[in-house]
């Protein structure tokens, strides 16, 4: 397993996942909810969404809401299923109690900045 930083954004290699809607990157951030004793993060806590989204106080995010989230359920939700899966295979939450440096975490996100791109190989990075 992976431990990543609950705090920042990551993004799925282009093999993995795009956005259904435009086909840029995906992330994957905002964790909200996670099992406490192993770090895993919950289906209700992983949320994923377009690198693409533009700040929400410009003129092109209301077009861009409404294009790429008129109907969650049919072009969101069967990717965020398979996304959760293939990450909690992989990756587990570094906890506050935990502590497990790695190489592979970016700094946050903030505003869609310059996320880290995740890993398809099942590397092993354990909390010490």
């Amino acid at each position: 397993m992976i431990y990543l930083d609950p705090h920042k954004w990551y993004e799925f290699p282009a093999d993995v996942a795009c956005c259904p809607i435009c086909g840029a990157p995906v992330l994957v951030g905002d964790f909200d909810e996670w099992e406490t004793e192993t770090g895993a993060v919950t289906d209700c806590g992983f949320h994923i969404d377009c690198k693409n989204e533009p700040d929400e106080d410009s003129e092109e995010y209301e077009d861009w809401f409404k294009s790429h989230w008129s109907m969650p359920y049919v072009d969101w939700l069967p990717l965020q299923y398979r996304l959760y899966k293939w990450f909690t295979a992989r990756y587990r939450l570094r906890l506050p109690t935990q502590h497990a440096p790695d190489a592979r975490e970016s700094a946050p996100l903030g505003a869609v900045s310059e996320p880290i791109i995740l890993s398809t190989s099942q590397a092993s990075s354990t909390p010490t």
